[in-house]
């Protein structure tokens, strides 16, 4: 095959040459996704973004602004990310990995395992594009799109978030991996990875929104958890453990958030 790999220096000259060459290119950052499976693509030309200075993280108030091109290991060295997206990046476990994976790629990929995404869910980030045109995560994930992510928005960093990864080791495949979040008006947003919803046949991050407007805890709050997923056996767990595994991880993380927000109430 005659690949061609293109390298503007302006996003307009960057977005005018993916619209020319159409659905045979596809947009290039750090590589780790479009190198390896499954999400390795066959496309002859790659359309180089990591000349268009989208490698940049900014804080303004407490609203932090991540280029796309910001590496993953940028997210865990910075002193302007908080804890909650640092952690949630460390669930990468190889720094090689971190130090070439980009924060467009990670969501740009459409991956089952998504590491980054269920925190920046719960923390309401956006997706903005090369036309500045801004989606939530959720929307973009539910609908990708082949536009050119240039930055992710997360509007408030001071929101109370928790996480937990749970995986058989610590490089392994997880099982799940869940953030929550609760603000100080008590509304709360639960998101995952590893299983699906009732509704979904492709288990990839989402929203639990059946489960976001529950007040209760407690067994009744893990059962509205477990009636609200729909789990499979794979190389990762059986149905029948990731479903209690999920019922107990997003009950507890909710429970410790609605404690947080009202400690600094």
């Amino acid at each position: 095959m005659n690949i061609k790999y293109l390298t503007p220096d302006t996003v307009s000259a960057a977005s005018e040459l993916k619209a020319n060459h159409g659905s045979q290119a596809v947009w290039f950052a750090g590589g780790s996704k479009l190198n390896a499976a499954p999400t390795r693509s066959d496309a002859g030309v790659f359309v180089a973004i990591d000349k268009l200075g989208l490698d940049y993280i900014k804080l303004d108030g407490n609203t932090l602004t991540l280029g796309a091109m910001s590496r993953i290991q940028d997210l865990v060295d910075s002193e302007l990310v908080p804890s909650n997206i640092k952690q949630a990046a460390g669930f990468i476990y190889s720094r090689h990995l971190r130090n070439q994976s980009t924060i467009g790629g990670e969501i740009a990929a459409h991956q089952c395992e998504a590491p980054l995404v269920p925190v920046l869910m719960a923390l309401n980030a956006l997706v903005c594009f090369a036309d500045d045109k801004q989606v939530e995560l959720e929307a973009y994930i539910q609908q990708p799109s082949d536009e050119l992510i240039k930055e992710v928005v997360v509007p408030d960093i001071m929101l109370a978030t928790l996480s937990k990864r749970v995986a058989r080791s610590a490089d392994g495949l997880r099982v799940i991996n869940a953030s929550v979040s609760v603000d100080k008006q008590g509304n709360q947003i639960v998101a995952m990875e590893g299983v699906a919803t009732r509704f979904d046949e492709i288990a990839k991050p989402m929203r639990l929104r059946d489960v976001e407007g529950l007040t209760f805890s407690g067994d009744e709050l893990e059962q509205a958890i477990k009636s609200s997923i729909h789990a499979v056996d794979d190389i990762c767990g059986s149905a029948e453990y990731k479903t209690y595994l999920s019922a107990i991880v997003i009950s507890d993380l909710l429970i410790e958030c609605r404690e947080m927000v009202k400690g600094v109430a």
